[in-house]
């Protein structure tokens, strides 16, 4: 059996950083074309921003019509909380901190149970710390799937680390090229790999992409690179995997969506 992943951050939940809580509905239309083209049979989340979104459409079930609605909201850390849904019943369990949200999922496919991370790090703290609070987590649990914004970069991807420091110099007066430093560790990603995951995007072996930034962010592309990640147990095929990239993906967010199809 196939099961198709899809991991995607909606800045804000598709409302505008000012005013906060009000949706911007052309984004909101381009974010449903997007997740009911996609067709996934697992949808994780990003900066969900429950409740403006949840009040200014008829209800999620209509906003995800394609999906079976089961969804637990983290009441803690709603602006950024995130959110999972999907075709297959589902049990939450929110392991969120302060600077990663991390939303727990235990799935049931064909009597085989499969348990998903859908994870949002904070993009303030370094490198280290983000292994850190990943090593926390793995106290608590070993999921199968880990996917969402790692906000870090892969060591195994192709950087030129002066055109990202130039890049970003272009929107932080201070401070780019420590940015780009720690941006380019890619700790958490090498921490995963060693932990026994592969990244499945690189199992696709398809062209180098990035994730962030989209035309809504910028249409200067110097500054992009691949944060957004569905990570899995080696025991799970990957069958395919990718960035989605569309017209409507430019303008519902500042990232792309990103899927793999796994065979269970």
């Amino acid at each position: 059996m196939k099961v198709k992943l899809l991991s995607y951050n909606i800045l804000n939940g598709f409302c505008g950083d000012t005013p906060l809580f009000v949706v911007d509905k052309r984004r909101l239309r381009a974010g449903i074309k997007i997740l009911h083209q996609a067709k996934a049979d697992v949808v994780g989340l990003q900066e969900a921003f429950i409740y403006p979104l949840a009040e200014q459409t008829t209800s999620y079930a209509s906003f995800f019509k394609s999906l079976y609605i089961d969804r637990y909201i983290p009441q803690t850390y709603f602006r950024f909380a995130p959110l999972t849904l999907s075709h297959f019943k589902q049990t939450f369990r929110d392991l969120s901190t302060d600077k990663c949200k991390c939303l727990e999922t235990t799935l049931l496919i064909r009597k085989k149970k499969l348990i998903i991370w859908n994870i949002h790090t904070g993009h303030d703290i370094s490198d280290e710390s983000r292994v850190q609070l990943i090593e926390a987590l793995f106290k608590k649990s070993k999921p199968d799937i880990i996917m969402g914004d790692f906000n870090g970069t892969s060591q195994v991807d192709p950087y030129d680390r002066e055109k990202l420091c130039t890049a970003f110099s272009r929107f932080m007066k201070e401070g780019a090229s420590d940015k780009v430093r720690d941006l380019l560790k890619g700790a958490l990603a090498t921490k995963l790999l060693d932990a026994g995951y592969q990244d499945s995007f690189l199992v696709s072996k398809k062209p180098w992409h990035y994730t962030i930034p989209t035309n809504m962010r910028s249409k200067n592309k110097d500054s992009g690179v691949r944060i957004d990640f569905i990570f899995l147990r080696k025991r799970l095929k990957v069958v395919d995997a990718g960035i989605i990239m569309s017209k409507e993906t430019e303008v519902a967010s500042d990232h792309y969506p990103v899927y793999a199809i796994i065979e269970i």
